[in-house]
């Protein structure tokens, strides 16, 4: 216990160095770590955006204890250290060792692909085949890669495979919509009149619109003086602000399932799935732990 809490205080300072030297000296007096002392460590490391070290006392442990949610972890600091040969040596340990990804590890891959709409998409199909069951964060993730790239007809596709394997959307998931819609080559009338029909299904569903949602509605509404007026005054009844220009392009919007905002941006603002999934992750294990 002494050595176990000594290389955590090691860790939580920043010396990794002095940490290993402990963790060699329990190794020669044949000290074992505990699971928990280990899933610490990890879980320390993680947050300390230290895939690598991470990953290496992961290696520690027996094969046998090895668990998702850890290489989850791991994985989701590699994504947020734009590190994709480590992900795919982690991934290629993970196949070797027998631990089978979950949905989110799916979620944390697909969304390193918001540029390669055809790779999340391919991930996406790739669960379906392995009878994972996506979630709104994974589908909303996919519809935002098409959104990107402006093909409102593919992001559509994916949105009626959500809602045939009864996934409802969220705010997130109609702020994709709407992005799409934007950004697409359709007259402008015709973005309109798409717009109003995800507002009545946004309805619908009991979803409110956000700040995000509203930017994209007077984006694609801004020929229609009267309809301006009505979104801002709807706003200015809501307590809501404009999303100033600098804001609406450094975002982009995906999925949550706790609500928060999931999209990557150019600036560093807001928070990308991995992101999310690691806050989350990290939750879980101080409360098991």
């Amino acid at each position: 216990l002494v050595f176990s809490a000594g290389m955590q205080a090691w860790l939580a300072i920043g010396e990794f160095g002095l940490a290993e030297e402990l963790a060699e000296e329990m190794k020669g007096i044949r000290e074992e770590f505990t699971l928990d002392t280990m899933h610490s460590i990890i879980a320390l490391l993680c947050r300390k955006v230290k895939p690598k070290l991470a990953e290496k006392w992961l290696l520690k442990l027996p094969e046998d204890r090895h668990h998702v949610i850890l290489y989850n972890l791991i994985l989701a600091r590699y994504a947020n250290s734009r590190n994709p040969q480590g992900q795919k040596y982690l991934m290629r340990t993970m196949n070797r060792v027998g631990i089978k990804p979950n949905h989110r590890t799916y979620g944390i891959l697909i969304d390193l692909y918001k540029d390669r709409p055809r790779q999340a998409e391919a991930l996406l199909k790739e669960m379906e085949r392995k009878n994972l069951k996506a979630d709104v964060v994974n589908f909303t993730a996919v519809m935002n890669a098409w959104s990107r790239v402006g093909d409102i007809d593919r992001t559509m596709e994916v949105l009626e495979r959500m809602k045939a394997r009864r996934v409802k959307p969220n705010i997130f998931t109609y702020t994709v919509l709407l992005t799409a819609v934007a950004k697409s080559r359709q007259k402008p009338r015709e973005k309109q009149q798409l717009a109003d029909k995800y507002l009545r299904e946004m309805k619908a569903d009991g979803v409110e619109p956000n700040r995000i949602t509203y930017a994209k509605l007077l984006e694609i509404f801004r020929s229609e003086e009267k309809r301006v007026e009505a979104i801002s005054a709807e706003m200015a009844r809501k307590g809501i602000e404009a999303l100033n220009v600098a804001d609406e392009e450094g975002r982009t919007s995906s999925g949550s399932e706790d609500g928060r905002t999931a999209g990557a941006t150019a600036k560093g603002k807001g928070k990308a799935i991995h992101d999310i999934y690691t806050e989350r992750l990290l939750r879980k294990f101080d409360l098991e732990n």
